[in-house]
């Protein structure tokens, strides 16, 4: 049978629903974490332990300093006798920053056969952008945007199917008729 843990603190009974761990995964209160200079409750986020005592951050700071310790793991580059390099950031930032590496220039990788060409990408006939398959319509043997599709005399978009030209520039049916008279042909070049 397993006894019920005590506080690290009160060293009374602490029971699962009250319970949070603390400075060497001791069982406390929660109102028992508390820091050990100021008594500032802690949670897991402002907790800092140092010799197993619970401590606040700006209480830690205080008593203990800090040291940042990010840059003791960083590599050193062993100098060359022509030209000496910082070997830490804290020399780095007072005597500026190292000359560039030289590497060699990037050279293209390429692979399939050398004499496969990608087909290049059709250019729209009015904006001349380029123009993808899923939002290419063709109209008079040319590809276009379909919002780029529009009449050249009152700019509405045009059906590729239900168009006309005059001397291949796309119209609609009643600006054709309008302007140039007569019969036109319905979807002439709208394939």
């Amino acid at each position: 049978m397993y006894a019920t843990p005590r506080c690290a603190k009160c060293d009374s009974p602490v029971y699962a629903a009250e319970q949070v761990l603390g400075p060497a995964r001791k069982p406390y209160h929660k109102p028992c974490l508390a820091c050990t200079h100021c008594n500032k409750r802690l949670d897991s986020l402002s907790l800092l332990e140092h010799d197993t005592e619970p401590f606040c951050k700006p209480c830690h700071v205080k008593a203990f300093g800090t040291v940042d310790l990010r840059s003791a793991n960083l590599p050193t580059v062993p100098s060359s006798p022509s030209r000496e390099r910082p070997t830490t950031p804290i020399q780095a930032a007072v005597t500026g920053p190292a000359p560039p590496l030289r590497t060699s220039p990037i050279r293209p990788f390429t692979t399939g056969s050398p004499r496969f060409v990608a087909p290049a990408t059709p250019r729209c006939a009015v904006c001349d952008k380029p123009v993808y398959h899923a939002e290419m319509v063709r109209a008079l043997g040319r590809p276009y945007h379909r919002p780029c599709l529009r009449c050249s005399s009152c700019k509405s978009t045009l059906d590729p199917a239900r168009l006309t030209d005059h001397d291949g520039v796309p119209m609609c049916t009643r600006c054709h008729s309008k302007e140039h008279g007569g019969k036109y042909m319905v979807g002439v070049g709208g394939r």
